[in-house]
């Protein structure tokens, strides 16, 4: 059960992790939107119960300069951290299924979609952590397929399950289901180990490993310093930007589409939560099975700007065909591909950014990347409820085109790194090393 020597039990965990962040991000952003918009509910009132489960994924990059900079050692880097944000999730999930408010209560279910938030993207930036520290080179595509296809088979099981549970039995129950879900997985992050000699509980023996004693932070400033050098080159701000546009996406999905199966179509919640879940979830096990590996047998750098031209073309088409949106051979299509394309996007970026990663700021550099990225969430959401309150709604879909389509091109341009920035550096210094070093005379062999 330690992390550091078993390749099996790093992926499966991987997985695991991701699958627990899933179970939130199905309910807030897919069964919740649409049993709020079933119930009359406004683009702008699903988009706020979205956007406030959004809210601290935006500000996680805080909570990892916090996870760099204080972390119980004896436990890992990382677990003591992620069992904690899984206990507030958990805890999170129960106060909702007792104080159950109804689907006009907008206030209440924003404020507890915030608190989940908190706990999610904590939860989060402790994966992410995790996973850089942890995994090998040759293991991080197949993971990031992994990671982000089984987080969107958690986000569509709860997606679906929730909006069954929502529309047939009540609130309470779905809150009571993803509460358990978590739980289990709560469960095995307790029982493992991230590497040899470390605690599994804070009551029992074991030492910090010297790995992490070596690498780890110690002052505000040389960690703050050190992750402001690492993000602010060109390289790592087109990622932020093109990732930043992808979640935008994502937040037009959050806000608008709900509006667009519902109120434009007629279908009912379960229609909905099951189309769209049900898409997710063969999307990840697209992610988790030859997604992964056909990325990484390609490249990333090469498929990444593929993926957003592709996603702009799906956006400018369905724009286009405006007066087709009724018919259900429009809109499956259209939910398929929009949620398989931003999973295999997810999927490339994992590992490049991991690529730009300094060890010593892992978390908080790759949490600025994923913040970063999250922030167009709230934006692309914001954006859709104000041009669907606005103008004709035909027009969310030429922006997310037109946004993609310059990420697109930013990608290209940017040509981003094949291999581990971290890597390349020790093999040039130690190479450096090498021809300093001056070579001693041999005597000629008679």
């Amino acid at each position: 059960m330690i992390l550091d020597q078993n390749k099996p039990l790093r992926l499966g965990m991987m997985a695991a992790f991701y699958f627990t962040q899933g179970v939130p991000n199905g309910l807030f952003l897919v069964a919740l939107p649409a049993w709020v918009a079933a119930n009359g509910g406004t683009a702008l009132q699903t988009a706020g119960v979205a956007a406030s489960y959004m809210t601290f994924w935006i500000w996680k990059w805080i909570t990892a300069f916090v996870m760099d900079r204080y972390t119980y050692l004896p436990m890992g880097r990382r677990r003591a951290w992620i069992i904690g944000a899984q206990s507030i999730l958990m805890a999170t999930f129960l106060v909702s299924a007792i104080i159950n408010p109804p689907a006009d209560d907008i206030a209440m279910l924003s404020l507890l979609g915030l608190i989940a938030g908190f706990g999610a993207s904590t939860q989060d930036v402790g994966i992410d952590g995790l996973a850089v520290d942890i995994l090998r080179e040759d293991e991080r595509s197949i993971a990031a397929g992994l990671m982000f296809g089984s987080g969107l088979i958690g986000m569509s099981v709860s997606g679906i399950v929730g909006g069954q549970l929502l529309e047939n039995v009540g609130a309470s129950a779905a809150y009571l289901a993803a509460a358990t879900a978590v739980g289990v997985v709560l469960l095995l992050g307790m029982l493992v180990k991230e590497r040899e000699g470390e605690k599994r509980f804070p009551w029992n023996e074991g030492t910090a490993h010297p790995r992490n004693l070596n690498i780890q932070v110690e002052a505000w400033g040389p960690l703050v310093l050190t992750s402001i050098k690492a993000i602010l080159v060109p390289m790592s701000i087109a990622l932020a930007v093109c990732m930043m546009v992808a979640a935008g996406a994502n937040g037009v999905a959050d806000a608008f589409h709900p509006i667009l199966t519902q109120q434009i179509s007629d279908w009912s919640v379960t229609e909905h939560t099951n189309a769209v879940s049900g898409f997710g979830l063969i999307s990840g096990f697209i992610a988790m099975t030859v997604g992964g590996w056909a990325i990484s047998k390609i490249g990333e750098p090469r498929v990444f700007p593929v993926l957003l031209g592709l996603f702009a073309a799906v956006a400018v088409g369905f724009a286009l065909m405006r007066g087709s949106w009724t018919d259900n051979n429009m809109l499956y299509p259209l939910l398929f591909l929009w949620g398989l394309l931003g999973v295999l996007i997810q999927v490339t970026f994992i590992p490049i950014a991991m690529r730009l990663c300094n060890p010593s700021v892992a978390a908080t550099q790759f949490t600025i990347y994923m913040a970063v990225g999250n922030l167009g969430r709230p934006i692309g959401a914001g954006v859709a409820g104000g041009i669907a309150a606005a103008y004709e709604p035909e027009l969310i879909y030429f922006a997310v085109g037109g946004a993609m389509a310059v990420a697109a091109v930013i990608a290209l341009v940017a040509k981003f790194p094949y291999k581990s920035v971290a890597a390349v550096e020790a093999v040039e210094h130690d190479t450096e090393q090498v021809e300093a070093e001056p070579v001693p005379d041999v005597p000629a062999t008679p």
